[in-house]
């Protein structure tokens, strides 16, 4: 079976909208899970996908203050 990749943007903001502060967890352990499963292609995906999580809810604010 052929399956659709992930959309890195949108389920990053998916998970913070749903998990908040959880949603590197969430992210990573969905890794882990397909890890576990020997699906590397997904594991990989979802690596990518916790990497965005953290840039965009965790990382500091760029610019100046307002």
């Amino acid at each position: 079976m052929i399956r659709k990749p992930l959309n890195v943007e949108r389920t990053a903001w998916f998970l913070i909208r749903r998990f908040g502060d959880d949603s590197a967890v969430v992210a990573f352990r969905r890794a882990q899970q397909c890890a576990a499963r020997n699906d590397e292609a997904s594991s990989r995906e979802w690596h990518l996908v916790t990497r965005r999580v953290v840039e965009l809810h965790f990382a500091q604010p760029q610019g100046p203050a307002h």
